[in-house]
């Protein structure tokens, strides 16, 4: 029971992370499109943000697998058995989660940077930021117990999350 309530822990902090840093992303697709093509309107924001967090979210939540997956498994037995439990050092676990798996995308699959938010620095830093406060999120529910109320609000979110760009579709087109 122990490594099934980490697992949906861990995916529920990788939903976050990628949550978090979907709209980093279409910050900067949006700002590169506003000084270098036209004026963006407030119906293209808005439309670029959702189709961002939902359809660019799920590939993003696969990015962040990786990273997050191989620290926090290699990271927590260290902690537990340290016996440190400081919020910190689960942003910090967080922090590496992101720049893993930036880092691995980048060299060993694609070969350049996916994650449009992470082609500069300030973009980074909050992508960083990202992994940081999804390490405190961790921290947070990590020693809760499985509520049928947590496994309620993660079903309902997931089934919004793989929906949502089916309605996105049917409503802008």
């Amino acid at each position: 029971m122990r490594i099934i309530r980490f697992l949906i822990y861990l995916v529920s902090t990788i939903a976050a992370a990628s949550l978090l840093s979907a709209p980093i992303s279409s910050f900067f697709s949006l700002y590169w499109v506003s000084v270098n093509v036209k004026i963006v309107s407030f119906d293209q924001i808005i439309y670029t943000l959702l189709s961002d967090i939902f359809n660019y979210g799920p590939t993003l939540f696969l990015i962040y697998l990786i990273g997050f997956f191989s620290v926090f498994t290699i990271a927590i037995p260290i902690l537990n058995y340290r016996k440190i439990q400081s919020p910190s050092a689960f942003g910090l676990m967080g922090i590496f989660s992101v720049m893993l798996s930036i880092f691995l995308v980048q060299e060993l699959i694609v070969g350049t940077k996916v994650i449009s938010g992470s082609r500069t620095f300030l973009g980074l830093l909050l992508h960083y930021f990202a992994g940081y406060l999804s390490g405190l999120f961790f921290h947070r529910i990590r020693r809760k117990q499985l509520t049928k109320k947590f496994i309620l609000i993660f079903s309902t979110i997931a089934v919004i999350f793989f929906t949502a760009p089916t309605i996105l579709a049917f409503t802008f087109s």
